[in-house]
């Protein structure tokens, strides 16, 4: 789930991420590799840089507005921030991630503008950070909704796969809600 916030931060939130195997010998169709839905509240599982970590966490602010009703949602905000999975061993035949993202509203957020975009990345085997999807501040509707369903390719099947997610700018303050969901 993606949502922006108030005070131009963008608050990412997942009701559910999952990543599912695909036919192998070693996983049957729908094996879930890895999956969080953040209703433990916290971030524990997942790193953020020590001098950007106030700018991520765990909140219920704007997930009852997205799918699946009242809960809890990871968001990042306020500037350059980078929220990454643990190790995810994805050493499969192949394997698809599935998340939903929101945008944020001014009627329950705040929407992003300018450079306040948001990637969801993947790790590579090649030791590169590869773009799963770009969220645009300026041209995603506000509010909208993105089903993200994203097959991983041979450079994303490996024992060390991580997803990230980096905000790329924001405005510094969080106010009273967060940004991407």
């Amino acid at each position: 789930m993606l949502t922006i916030s108030k005070n131009k931060f963008f608050f990412l939130s997942f009701l559910l991420m999952t990543i599912f195997a695909i036919p192998t010998a070693f996983s049957a169709p729908g094996d879930i590799l890895f999956s969080d839905d953040f209703q433990d509240g916290t971030l524990a599982a997942w790193t953020t840089p020590a001098a950007t970590a106030a700018f991520a966490g765990v909140d219920n602010l704007t997930s009852s507005t997205g799918e699946g009703g009242a809960g809890l949602s990871m968001f990042t905000f306020g500037t350059d921030v980078t929220v990454t999975s643990p190790a995810i061993n994805a050493a499969v035949g192949g394997a698809r991630v599935d998340a939903w993202v929101r945008k944020g509203d001014d009627g329950f957020s705040e929407d992003p503008e300018g450079a306040e975009d948001l990637e969801f990345e993947y790790w590579s085997s090649a030791g590169t950070w590869e773009l799963i999807q770009a969220f645009d501040a300026t041209n995603l509707a506000d509010g909208a909704v993105t089903l993200v369903s994203f097959q991983l390719p041979a450079d994303g099947l490996h024992g060390f796969l991580q997803l990230r997610f980096h905000q790329l700018a924001g405005s510094g303050d969080r106010g009273a809600a967060p940004g991407w969901d």
